[in-house]
């Protein structure tokens, strides 16, 4: 059982890293022929690649390839299961750590702009000391209105989850960076093309 585990784990790894290097090869292309939008959306694939993975496999090729995997883990199944569990709860814990900290400094005030939470989110901005100016704070708000109009708050949830699951894979990790910035990205866009008066005060 913990074979097949295991052996489940490193396919997935596999065809979503492959698919996260598809990825970073055309979000550029793309997001100059269709807009930052459409490249976002292609970050939807790692994922749904990795979990089709997991389905049962249904040719005779798909059934060798786990096969060959499985027998590569071989007997050590139960230590590198362990490792990777172990790999996962720090992972989790830090971001635990980092959230609790983010949450302290939103207390304080001095936090955001940003958006905290993934069921009910919702909209954290820094106490106002003059920095900005109404329109630029009321333009600020829109953007993070836009996020969560756009659920960004569970895919970047989904994305941390994903980070902590694969941590011994670095494509996961670079892949979770870069789709924070298409996302960032997308989200601008989304804003100006409803606020295009505003597109001065996003080039401060």
């Amino acid at each position: 059982m913990m074979t097949e585990v295991l052996a489940a784990l490193l396919r997935a790894n596999l065809v979503g890293a492959a698919a996260v290097l598809i990825v970073l090869t055309l979000r550029i292309p793309i997001r100059r022929l269709y807009g930052p939008e459409v490249a976002y959306g292609l970050w939807a694939l790692p994922p749904l690649a990795g979990f089709t993975t997991l389905l049962p496999a249904r040719t005779e090729d798909g059934a060798q390839a786990v096969g060959f995997i499985a027998a590569a883990v071989g007997d050590h199944s139960a230590a590198l299961l362990g490792f990777w569990a172990l790999g996962v709860g720090m992972v989790f814990a830090g971001l635990a750590y980092a959230q609790s900290r983010f949450m302290a400094s939103v207390k304080a005030g001095t936090a955001g702009p940003s958006v905290v939470g993934v069921i009910s989110p919702r909209i954290v901005m820094p106490a106002d000391d003059g920095t900005y100016s109404e329109e630029e704070r009321a333009l600020i708000r829109a953007h993070e209105r836009e996020h969560v109009n756009r659920m960004d708050p569970r895919a970047g949830a989904l994305a941390s989850a994903l980070q902590a699951i694969c941590w011994f894979n670095p494509l996961a990790h670079i892949g979770a960076h870069v789709m924070r910035l298409d996302q960032e990205l997308a989200c601008d866009a989304a804003v100006l093309r409803r606020r295009p008066r505003d597109r001065t005060l996003y080039a401060k």
